[in-house]
């Protein structure tokens, strides 16, 4: 809900805006083992789920606008010139771009001369809108999973399985909202691993390859239609995301662990929306909103990143311990981690790279003493040792942002110290 602090006696704009969901979820299933023989075993599971939902929008919409001015100048740059004078001061048929920025920022009185905003909003048309709209609708699904367990040792252990999975579908409650629904999403997952310890078990390796499968994957667009551009949850074609990951533990020596994990994930969009749920582009600085039509900005989403994935991680960290008897332990550790690249939220084409976040490495170390009966623990550490500032999350501001990019940053270089004290089995 955003509202100012006077209503539709203010100046300006006044929106309030208030929604809510509601959900009833049902669900069946069961799932059964089948030990084949020593070696192989076979799973086999199954659900139906069901959700109802309810959604309900109320909103008031209070403007001061020239809507005269402002439709002459659209539809005169839209139809590339016409003979209406359309407020610029001449009848040339056609708006220059000084003479259209100084419309949509102040307009033009007869003889050509800015008009002060002040004076444009005071004498604006003031309207007002009231909505209110109840939906409902259930989505459901049946879905399964098959899985095949081989162990020829007691330390080892390979497996297959493929399940699927579903996403309800829901309502796009917001004003200017394009779609208002979007429907299921489903998954089909194909994964492989493996599972052991080696080296006389001081070594357990847990690895896996999947490929995953979206069908009308749900994620947030900005979309454009007859009430004009806005952000909305709606259902691209698909996806498909290859990756793989291996996860290790070595116990090196009595003192000395080791470990770290790989990952690498390649997640795509797989074909593109109807014509009518392209995407638009809005945060584009070199297609400026004022200059492009919403056709000119539509733009192209199969093959391209799913935002927010970056395709490599990987961890390595080290622990050393020593034991002094009644005295307790020193333990110091030490961990180095690096993330690749990745395109900012929404945004599935990244516009000369200004909307991926940058790769980032960070180091961590800490060292402490535990107790003998562990209730006391003192550590000091130092985290992002190197001081480098990754990114957490990144987001792309439209025009009305100044096609601004903001992160969400990693922590700076921390030093401290920690202090823990056991109560009883706490």
């Amino acid at each position: 809900t955003g509202k100012v602090d006077h209503g539709p006696t203010s100046d300006g704009t006044t929106f309030i805006w208030d929604t809510e969901n509601r959900t009833e979820a049902k669900a069946i299933y069961m799932q059964g083992e089948w030990q084949i023989n020593d070696t192989w075993a076979l799973t086999l599971g199954a659900r139906w789920a069901e959700d109802e939902k309810e959604g309900e929008e109320n909103l008031f919409l209070y403007r001061e606008g020239m809507f005269l001015a402002a439709t002459c100048v659209t539809n005169q740059v839209a139809a590339g010139g016409t003979s209406a004078d359309c407020g610029d001061g001449d009848a040339d048929g056609v708006v220059s771009l000084a003479e259209y920025n100084q419309n949509v920022t102040g307009a033009l009185d007869a003889d050509g001369n800015v008009i002060n905003f002040d004076t444009l909003r005071k004498n604006g048309v003031p309207w007002a809108l009231g909505l209110y709209r109840k939906m409902n609708a259930t989505y459901d699904d049946v879905t399964w999973r098959v899985n095949f367990d081989f162990t020829p040792t007691e330390d080892d252990l390979v497996y297959f399985s493929i399940t699927t999975g579903y996403r309800a579908g829901g309502f796009n409650l917001g004003y200017f909202s394009p779609s208002s629904d979007y429907d299921n999403e489903s998954l089909t997952s194909y994964e492989l691993g493996y599972k052991g310890q080696l080296l006389d078990g001081t070594l357990q390796v847990n690895a896996s390859a999947y490929y995953y499968d979206y069908e009308d994957i749900s994620l947030q667009f900005l979309e454009s239609s007859i009430v004009g551009e806005g952000t909305s949850v709606s259902n691209a074609p698909g996806a498909v995301t290859i990756g793989a990951e291996v996860d290790i533990l070595w116990l090196a020596t009595e003192s000395l662990t080791i470990g770290g994990n790989y990952s690498f994930t390649k997640a795509e969009y797989d074909g593109e929306p109807l014509p009518a749920k392209q995407v638009v582009d809005t945060t584009n600085p070199y297609a400026p909103v004022e200059l492009y039509t919403a056709e000119e900005r539509k733009i192209k989403i199969d093959g391209e990143p799913l935002p927010r994935i970056p395709e490599t991680k990987w961890t390595v960290w080290a622990e050393y311990t020593i034991q002094m008897g009644d005295n307790g332990k020193v333990v110091g550790m030490t961990a180095l981690s690096y993330t690749d690249e990745f395109g900012a939220a929404g945004r599935p084409l990244p516009a000369g790279g200004l909307v991926t976040a940058p790769d980032f490495m960070r180091w961590d170390a800490r060292i402490g003493w535990e107790s003998a009966d562990d209730q006391w623990a003192v550590t000091a550490f130092v985290n992002n040792i190197n001081n480098e500032i990754g990114t957490r999350n990144m987001f792309s501001y439209s025009s009305q942002g100044g096609y601004r990019r903001a992160i969400e940053p990693t922590n700076p270089r921390m030093a401290g110290l920690e202090v823990h004290y056991k109560f009883g089995a706490f």
